[in-house]
């Protein structure tokens, strides 16, 4: 028994530093959703798991006493037992003065004592025997639900731990999207951005084109418009590109009449030559 004792006790308190590195091994890869039921049902276990080790030690503490006090009645008979012997023993001496009727009756006697505490002594050991066996039975009983609850508990914890793989595997499967997908956006704004600025190269290009190609063909079509403006004030008797003698005879040929209107003309050509 005290060998069955120490080895549930061992068993136990191995049980227990399992559970320790299995809690330690949740908690390090759960949740801050998931550690207070986590913890609580460590708590549960490790108090149930030192309650047993608490009783497993106390009976294998009583057991020892009861060893112990069996070989100190055992050690206490022996030697009360050899004094009876040694006297027995000079009974049978030749300087002993009792008749020979004497030895006759003492093994009698001897044999009769010994045999009723030999009896009493069996009857205890019996009885030690049958509360031992019956502490056997109980120590197994409490053995088997512990190694059912243990069970049950790994079972629990390990359906745990399965669902916060399964978790951490979801969350890294979704935030390995949102990575893809904000990459495709950076990618797609780059693109844009790059087709923005050659679209905005390509117009400024398009348009200087226009301009230089423009202003040339601007400044022939004013020429050609000043120049016929010339010819038709001209004709109409324009004294303002003539030299300035040529004006004056025209002009004192004219009379007054028509050196106002010819006048005109000219100033407003020559202004227009001189603005273009």
């Amino acid at each position: 028994p005290i060998f069955h004792l120490s080895e549930l006790l061992r068993v136990e308190k191995a049980n227990r530093d399992d559970n320790i590195s299995c809690y330690m091994e949740l908690v390090s890869k759960a949740d801050r959703e998931k550690a207070p039921s986590i913890r609580q049902a460590f708590e549960r276990i490790n108090q149930r798991s030192s309650a047993n080790i608490a009783y497993l030690e106390q009976r294998l503490q009583d057991s020892l006493t009861q060893l112990k006090k069996l070989e100190q009645k055992v050690s206490t008979a022996q030697d009360s037992s050899v004094p009876s012997t040694s006297a027995v023993q000079q009974s049978f001496t030749p300087r002993n003065s009792l008749s020979l009727q004497a030895p006759l009756h003492m093994p009698r006697i001897r044999t009769q004592f010994l045999g009723e505490e030999g009896k009493q002594r069996l009857q205890e050991l019996n009885s030690q025997l049958i509360e031992l066996k019956e502490v056997h039975k109980i120590l197994e009983d409490e053995w088997h639900k512990l190694d059912e609850t243990w069970k049950a508990d790994k079972q629990q914890m390990m359906e745990l731990l399965q669902e916060e793989k399964r978790r951490h595997y979801q969350l890294e499967v979704q935030v390995n999207d949102v990575i893809q997908i904000n990459l495709n956006e950076i990618t797609n704004l780059k693109h844009d951005l790059a087709c923005t600025e050659e679209k905005m190269v390509y117009q400024s290009y398009e348009r200087s084109r226009d301009i230089w190609v423009r202003k040339p063909l601007s400044r022939w079509c004013t020429q050609l418009v000043l120049t016929s403006c010339l010819l038709v004030v001209y004709s109409a008797g324009g004294a303002g590109i003539l030299p300035d003698s040529t004006r004056q005879t025209r002009n004192t040929a004219a009379g007054p009449a028509t050196g106002g209107n010819g006048a005109a003309p000219g100033q407003c050509v020559q202004t227009v030559w001189a603005a273009h």
